[in-house]
This record gives structure tokens, sequence and C-alpha cells, in this order.
């Protein structure tokens, strides 16, 4: 399995096809970065944290809670 690779990365949907072959899944966190064209969540998302991340991959509840938090403040 190759490293993980930034959503808009050339080669995010070669990893997300092997990922699906391999695993018999895609990471729903590249499959989404892939589809907007966004490099990664934590910078580069407006929506971060989402429901996305929320499902359990990679981060922890009380991890995207702080984010939440601080986004609120601002």
């Amino acid at each position: 399995m190759r490293r993980c690779v930034a959503g808009n990365d050339e080669d995010a949907p070669k990893t997300l096809e092997v990922q699906k072959t391999k695993l018999g899944f895609n990471c729903p966190v590249l499959e989404c970065a892939s589809n907007r064209k966004i490099g990664y969540c934590l910078k580069d998302c407006d929506k971060f944290p989402c429901e996305v991340l929320y499902k359990g991959l990679p981060y922890s509840k009380g991890f995207l809670d702080i984010f939440k938090n601080i986004f609120k403040k601002k």
C-alpha cells in the first residue's frame, strides 16, 4: 500500500482504486478530499471538521471537537 496522498494529488484516484481492491473499501477522508480536489482536510478544507471525519477515521471525536470549538469562536 502506498503512502497517504493528498486529495488533489495525481495519484489519489489510483490510491483509492488500490484501497478498494486490496482492502475492500476506500478511506472516506481521501475519497472526500479527492472528490473536492483539496489537499488535506486539516489545512485545506473550509468544512473541517465535518461529518466524514466524525465517522472515526483518522481523528478521534475529542480531537475534532477541539477544532469545532475553536472555529466557533472565530
